[in-house]
């Protein structure tokens, strides 16, 4: 299952070196490519909302493997695509696959988690997600630098290897999901009856993390190609890679930190990723864009880890596909709202202008989602302080759970000085 769902992120994702290179073929402009992009979570969204919370009812390993054919599909489009509606096909594919296969596959892996001995292998939860959208744009750029006629090449193994899992995941039983005539399954995404307020808050902290992600994603490496001469496919997809590989280390801290300072601290680190991009006029340098990626990817890894341990926590029993539905609902328009809006402004002004200002919105974003993750654990805490009070607690929270991560990272835990001392 969790391979089943990181190759589906990774055709999500496996396109983004390849843009510049069909926009050139293919001859299309800024807005087109900035839709196609987009079209992924278009699909995706309303694949959640029907089509997510059906594997309560129809069998969640049954609607992942119908995802993986579907995937399959999406992927053919782009190796024969001859005209920008076989992009803007393939996305549509895929973002029914992911969406269709996403709350179901989490539920499975989450009920694994808790009855499987094999609990490191079964908790992969966020991090399957993290390595298929690393690998995809990062093995994509690389082999279209070697392979022959590369948009078809990259996209035809992809569906030799979703079609290998798929065979592999027939035999795999379903999780035994309860339904009485009183109480069954509800068919929808719905927010969950407990921890309503942390919920809603990682939902934000998810929002703007995978917002910042889709801009790595999506429109720098667009923006490189025109700014920086003689760069390849295979720099186009490390940049792309390299924002997600840096979320990895980030879960390995993420237990000691917590939740909330988790995702203080991760927001944080991407509103600095956004600023060094901000100083470089929205079309920074390869180097400059790599410490950028390196920096917002280690703040995406905590964020989007510390709101998925929250939506994981808040996600049981018999609804648990529709309430995980509903967050990657956000998570999806996080991914695809932005990119629109930047497609949008490019009818004025340059991509990279336009990527500045998507950039500075990020920042606003990030800090009013901070103050929604405080709020929600000081509401938790049954704390009533005084706005300024708040703000000063937020800062010092995201100032410290920063300096937590940091001494984790190099084997310091900086509280057991406090339990010990």
């Amino acid at each position: 299952m969790a391979a089943a769902l990181a190759l589906l992120a990774f055709g999500a994702n496996m396109a983004s070196p390849l843009f510049p290179g069909y926009q050139q073929d293919l001859g299309f402009g800024d807005l087109t490519l900035t839709l196609v992009y987009a079209t992924y979570a278009a699909a995706s969204v309303p694949a959640l909302l029907v089509l997510g919370p059906l594997g309560d009812r129809l069998g969640r390993v049954r609607l992942v493997r119908i995802g993986l054919l579907v995937a399959a599909l999406g992927s053919v489009c782009f190796a024969v695509a001859a005209h920008p509606a076989w992009l803007f096909a393939g996305r549509v594919l895929q973002g029914v696959a992911l969406g269709a296969a996403t709350g179901a596959g989490m539920a499975v892996l989450a009920e694994a988690r808790v009855t499987s001995r094999r609990r490191r292998l079964a908790a992969a939860g966020a991090l399957v997600f993290l390595v298929g959208t690393a690998a995809g744009p990062g093995v994509t750029g690389l082999l279209a630098e070697f392979v022959p006629a590369p948009h078809a090449t990259v996209h035809l193994l992809h569906v030799l290897a979703l079609l290998v899992v798929h065979h592999r995941l027939a035999p795999t039983p379903a999780p035994a999901v309860p339904a009485t005539p009183r109480h069954r399954p509800s068919a929808s995404p719905q927010l969950p009856q407990r921890g309503r307020a942390p919920y809603l808050a990682a939902m934000g902290t998810g929002f703007v993390s995978w917002a910042v992600v889709g801009l790595f994603l999506g429109l720098i490496p667009s923006a490189l190609t025109r700014d920086s001469a003689g760069v390849g496919t295979a720099v186009l997809g490390l940049v792309a890679a390299v924002v997600v590989l840096a979320a990895l280390p980030a879960h390995a801290v993420l237990t000691r930190l917590g939740a909330v300072r988790a995702q203080l601290a991760g927001l944080a680190l991407l509103v600095c990723g956004l600023l060094v991009v901000l100083s470089a006029g929205g079309s920074p340098s390869v180097a400059v864009t790599l410490a950028a990626a390196m920096t917002a990817g280690f703040g995406h890894g905590l964020a989007y880890g510390g709101a998925h341990g929250v939506v994981q926590a808040v996600a049981v029993g018999d609804r648990a596909a529709g309430t995980t539905a509903m967050a990657y609902v956000v998570y999806y328009l996080g991914a695809g709202i932005p990119t629109v809006a930047v497609g949008l402004m490019t009818l004025y002004r340059p991509l990279d202008a336009a990527t500045s200002v998507l950039a500075v919105v990020l920042v606003g974003a990030a800090v009013v989602a901070a103050m929604g993750v405080r709020q929600s654990s000081v509401d938790a805490a049954g704390r009533d302080d005084s706005a300024l009070g708040d703000v000063a607690v937020l800062l010092r929270d995201l100032l410290r759970g920063m300096h937590q991560a940091n001494g984790i990272m190099h084997g310091v835990d900086p509280g057991a000085r406090r339990r010990t001392g």
